[in-house]
């Protein structure tokens, strides 16, 4: 339980018996590993649509005032799907929003902290990543029927670096003067890209405990020398 409540905190700133068995997948176009000299935070040759961009700046900002509201198990609710299930399975428990909103509020009330700012800068960072099958065409392959897949069949996923500023105000020390620490650090947004420009379903990751080795064990097609955003805390004066 105390690695749970480690993971949580972190956080603050995822037929059997039938005669027949389902046909394999078709192969996925492979996206092979980037190559590159040096390290790399984003895909250069990539434009994001404006309407993408917006939306999710927009979702980044809604995660943030969540947060600062005081709902922390929103980030649980909408923490990206495949990385939630691979930190459960490293902790050995499911991660459940509420039990995680309580320990969450109360160790923070115990320290005497107050998050009394989150903001949410531009992207720094993009990546086409996780390529998929178009949903009706998955349904009829898990139904059996044979399915000759074109390319335009298959659609990858946005990865987008969205910095981020939280100012922390500490008023439980004991000299009894409120401390006020800066928290820079980024949240790592995923959605499919498919269907309405803007009108995408973001899910995250938080940045602030994440390694490009983490990162490629979920992405392997991204860059073997990505270069991640900073994450670091100073104490404002």
């Amino acid at each position: 339980m105390n690695r749970l409540l480690l993971f949580m905190v972190t956080l603050c700133a995822t037929d059997i018996g039938s005669a027949q068995k389902a046909p394999p997948l078709p192969a996925l176009p492979a996206l092979p590993a980037q190559v590159a000299r040096g390290p790399v935070m984003t895909d250069e040759s990539i434009v994001i649509p404006a309407a993408t961009l917006a939306s999710v700046q927009l979702a980044t900002q809604k995660l943030a005032d969540q947060n600062l509201k005081g709902n922390y198990a929103y980030a649980i609710e909408n923490m990206y799907p495949r990385y939630k299930k691979k930190q459960e399975k490293t902790l050995g428990t499911m991660i459940n929003a509420q039990e995680v909103q309580t320990k969450i509020a109360n160790g923070l009330n115990q320290m005497g902290v107050t998050i009394t700012s989150y903001t949410v800068g531009k992207p720094v960072g993009v990546f086409k990543v996780w390529q998929q099958i178009k949903p009706e065409l998955k349904m009829k392959i898990d139904q059996g029927i044979d399915v000759k897949l074109k390319d335009s069949d298959v659609f990858s996923n946005w990865l987008i670096f969205i910095p981020t500023t939280q100012v922390w105000t500490f008023t439980n020390n004991k000299s009894g003067v409120p401390r006020k620490l800066k928290r820079e650090s980024y949240q790592i947004a995923v959605a499919q890209e498919i269907g309405v420009q803007g009108q995408e379903k973001w899910t995250f990751i938080d940045g602030s405990k994440m390694t490009t080795q983490d990162l490629r064990s979920v992405f392997p097609s991204l860059p073997s020398r990505l270069l991640l955003p900073e994450s670091k805390d100073s104490e404002i004066k």
